[in-house]
């Protein structure tokens, strides 16, 4: 059996500019920018038909309990510079996104939570807080 060769991955900075493209509104030739939230439309017969083969794989590779769906949609533009980065307070029970500037995002403080598989590899959206003693 001929081994599967894997391609070979995009550089943090090309994600990054990935990322800033679709959350900024300007996407690219391959991916159109990501619609504003004013512009979405309900559900139709295929999306409902769509989601359902996607709950089938999750099935298949016991990721139904790990995995989600939702719109992609951005609210305001986000620049390059910038990422959204949810926290949470759990005592309040309230989330919060929030733009913040990369440089001040530690990685290994913060994991990613939602991906655009428009692209590959998936293009990060947001991060979320892992280490709760960290303030801004």
């Amino acid at each position: 059996m001929a081994r599967e060769i894997m391609p070979q991955m995009p550089s943090a900075d090309e994600i990054n500019k990935e990322s800033d493209e679709l959350l900024a509104g300007t996407g690219n030739e391959t991916t159109p920018p990501l619609p504003r939230f004013d512009e979405l439309q309900g559900l139709d017969d295929t999306d409902r038909a769509c989601m359902g083969e996607i709950r089938e794989v999750l099935r298949k590779y016991g990721k139904i309990e790990r995995f989600g769906l939702q719109f992609l949609h951005r609210h305001f533009d986000v620049g390059p510079e910038e990422i959204l980065v949810e926290r949470s307070d759990p005592d309040a029970r309230s989330m919060v996104l929030q733009v913040l500037r990369r440089n001040e995002i530690k990685n290994e403080e913060h994991v990613d939570t939602a991906w655009h598989l428009g692209r590959s590899p998936p293009v990060s959206l947001v991060k979320c807080r892992s280490a709760w003693h960290v303030d801004y």
